[in-house]
């Protein structure tokens, strides 16, 4: 689905020299386990002819050869995406009028996760509240409308920050009229930006006029609260609008009295002061916005597990170089990176991302298998704000992004020194009353190598979650020590290290502890350059420990990954 997405959005902003590209979800029905979801793509393009329409999605074909000349590109993309379409169940398209742009279209079936907690639905406090949306933008209006009308606000919209005061002045002279009582305010707009517009609404005559307002942007967000700075304004947003973190923000703004339910995350304030009461939170980091840079995807998804159960927005970098480009195009609270990365590793990508002024006080977290101090100290000295290893404490993970950014209280420390990790492994994890998982996920209590009791609470308990991350682990690690030693046959000793180093966390992460212990002697010894005979020695320690773990997950999970499917053997490293 994701690489569907990004081949047809990447098309349009390669035919899209002006105007706007607008991604599209709509769910079309679902019943039982299955829903059927359709997305559009739109964009105001060079658009196509009929004739080049009908060619679109065969391989090795474009619209033609002009567009080749002058685009570049095949059109293997697009035959790929029918290919992925149709083994989704569902069928894609395209609608265009040439010089005028084109709207991609597709659908597919999904199936539900029966273990997913529906929204806890808003209170009827804020029901009618009058909401005024202040945006240049066409389509980013028609956006808030759909998002604020679905929680029952009453919306004004308007396309210019003039028009936002005129509409102020005259709704506040209304006799027995009333007034706005949020303004929802872009931050970039054409001849009077947000900053000047919010000045002049908190100078304005009239009490009733001067209403409090949420500032919204999809720039910087630290230079947009820089230059807020002194003036009154409720919060700071970032584009694209969460629907709920939009509806906490307005619930601060209006300081009604239980607005929001406990049960549901703060707003993103970003630092920005409190009006009336302030919403009730459960985790000190909810409402934090982190890329997470980290290529293996069994760490990526116990890292996405446990963030965002304390209800952190979590987005994902493969690599430096994609992190790089990433923060520049969100307002991150903090960025997670791990080390040993493909492309562009995280020491250099700190560095960049250090050389660039605006970036300099963004905490970096390394997160990494290496737990020696002096990849700590090195860390510390690429501009690395602290040093977490693998495998994760989820307490020691939630109180460092705390510290960096602010939330525990205290200050947000101006030396870089790292905090001294705790010895408990499960120290700090809230506890929380998991879901009664399925028959068909539910996992036994007890599985040789694997200590299941401590795997189970670091992923609150979801079997679900859990057995994929086995499944994903037995299907692809355990030919490991043989890839190790087919590496050192070879002679190519950083194979066998970085694999050994990959082994090594991923095995901690889902608490394989006698692998774990195996897989960290064994790149302990080949980081230091152990002789022949004690690296062979650790080696067949690491092929029994790994069938050791074979042997009984394939018992608990029936021959089976996590998701259903049968078994496949390899890795990426």
């Amino acid at each position: 689905l994701g690489q569907i997405l990004i081949n047809l959005t990447s098309n349009a902003i390669k035919f899209t020299e002006e105007g706007e590209i607008v991604v599209n979800t709509v769910l079309e029905g679902h019943s039982g386990t299955r829903a059927r979801f359709r997305f559009e793509v739109t964009d105001t393009g060079i658009g196509m002819t009929k004739a080049q329409m009908g060619n679109l999605f065969q391989q090795f074909t474009q619209a033609d050869l002009s567009t080749t000349r002058r685009f570049g590109g095949t059109g293997l993309g697009l035959a790929i995406s029918r290919s992925l379409v149709e083994m989704m169940g569902g069928e894609i398209g395209v609608k265009s009028v040439e010089g005028k742009g084109s709207t991609f279209w597709f659908t597919v079936s999904i199936g539900i996760d029966p273990t997913a907690k529906r929204t806890a639905a808003q209170n009827g406090a804020l029901k009618g509240i009058r909401v005024l949306v202040i945006d240049d933008n066409e389509t980013a209006r028609e956006i808030f409308t759909e998002a604020l009308e679905a929680s029952s606000f009453d919306v004004t919209t308007v396309n210019s920050g003039e028009a936002g005061i005129r509409e102020l002045e005259r709704n506040a002279a209304q006799d027995g009229g009333a007034s706005f009582q949020v303004v929802l305010l872009d931050w970039q707009m054409p001849d009077m930006d947000g900053i000047e517009t919010a000045r002049r609404i908190n100078s304005l005559a009239s009490p009733a006029a001067r209403v409090p307002i949420i500032l919204v942007t999809s720039q910087n967000l630290e230079h947009v609260r820089e230059l807020a700075a002194g003036l009154d304004v409720s919060a700071i947003l970032s584009k694209p609008l969460n629907p709920s973190l939009l509806y906490d923000a307005i619930a601060e703004a209006c300081a009604t009295p239980g607005a929001v339910p406990d049960d549901r995350w703060p707003s993103a304030v970003h630092g920005m002061p409190n009006k009336g009461n302030p919403v009730q939170s459960n985790s000190q980091i909810a409402g934090l916005r982190v890329l997470l840079t980290e290529d293996n995807e069994i760490n990526q998804q116990v890292a996405i597990e446990l963030l965002s159960g304390e209800g952190v927005q979590v987005d994902v970098a493969q690599n430096g170089k994609e992190a790089l480009r990433m923060v520049g195009l969100e307002p991150y609270d903090a960025v997670l990176m791990d080390l040993q990365m493909p492309e562009m590793d995280g020491y250099e990508a700190t560095r960049a991302i250090r050389a660039q002024k605006m970036y300099a006080m963004l905490p970096i977290i390394a997160m990494t298998a290496h737990a020696m101090a002096s990849e700590r100290e090195k860390c510390l000295a690429t501009g690395m704000n602290d040093h977490i290893t693998k495998p994760v404490d989820p307490g020691h993970l939630f109180a460092t992004l705390a510290k960096w950014t602010g939330r525990d209280g205290a200050s947000v420390p101006s030396e870089r020194v790292a905090t001294p990790e705790p010895a408990s492994p499960s120290a700090g994890i809230p506890t929380r009353k998991p879901a009664a998982p399925s028959e068909e996920d539910a996992l036994p209590d007890e599985i040789q190598g694997i200590d299941i009791a401590a795997a189970r609470q670091m992923m609150r308990g979801n079997d679900a979650i859990l057995r994929r991350l086995l499944g994903d682990f037995h299907a692809k690690y355990m030919t490991l020590a043989e890839t190790i030693g087919e590496a050192l046959e070879a002679g190519d000793m950083e194979a066998a290290e970085r694999t050994s180093h990959s082994l090594k966390g991923v095995s901690g992460n889902i608490r394989a502890g006698r692998v774990f212990e195996a897989s960290k002697a064994l790149n302990d010894a080949l980081r230091s350059g152990a002789e022949a005979p004690n690296v062979e020695r650790l080696l067949a320690d690491l092929a029994e420990a790994l069938d050791e773990v074979d042997k009984s997950l394939g018992a608990a999970l029936g021959g089976q990954t996590g998701d259903g499917t049968p078994e496949r053997s390899g890795v990426e490293t």
